[in-house]
């Protein structure tokens, strides 16, 4: 008898694991099966389920990384800038769709927290300054989401004109993640 409960406590485990757990692969079968079955809304969480695994297997990075005239209004809602030539005045915004970073999932709720920190060189490559934790990111959602952005806002003053590479740096706080995008631009 013991042996037996046992048995049904390793199968109840085993059956409890969310699909995002056990890789994509099981949550993309559980989301055809579902939408071969007419269940259309079941199928969309399991394909959900299967984003959230690939996504905390993938490597750290920066799906879209841009210069932007104005600090967006939200995912995706920004205007690229034309070219990458400021004025010494006018501040440099980033725009960042930052994808792959770990995902705590504690009770009921999806955690995800990254740290940027940036330095900017000069057109030979040599680091002229910078600075780390600059801004972070902290997010809580009750469905994962992998619709994600970043905003990041610079000051050029005492920049002699010339051409420049901004190097902004993404930190993953929940693993050892992290990757780096470069930017060059120039000061007028």
């Amino acid at each position: 008898m013991r042996n037996r409960w046992g048995y049904l406590l390793v199968l109840f485990c085993i059956m409890a694991v969310p699909a995002w757990a056990a890789g994509p692969g099981q949550a993309l079968s559980e989301a055809q099966a579902k939408y071969a079955a007419g269940d259309k809304l079941g199928a969309l969480d399991q394909a959900r389920e299967a984003l959230l695994a690939i996504w905390t297997e993938a490597p750290l990075t920066a799906r879209r990384a841009t210069f932007v005239t104005e600090p967006p209004q939200g995912y995706g809602m920004y205007t690229p800038a034309t070219k990458p030539v400021f004025d010494t005045v006018d501040p440099i915004h980033v725009y960042l769709e930052p994808v792959g970073g770990a995902v705590r999932r504690e009770g009921g709720l999806f955690k995800m927290s990254l740290a940027a920190d940036f330095a900017v060189k000069d057109g030979k490559g040599k680091v002229l300054g910078g600075q780390e934790n600059i801004q972070g990111l902290q997010t809580t959602t009750r469905t994962f989401s992998s619709e994600v952005m970043m905003t990041l806002t610079f000051n050029l003053k005492g920049l002699p004109s010339g051409q420049y590479t901004l190097v902004v740096t993404l930190r993953d706080l929940f693993s050892d993640k992290k990757t780096a995008v470069e930017l060059p631009f120039a000061v007028q």
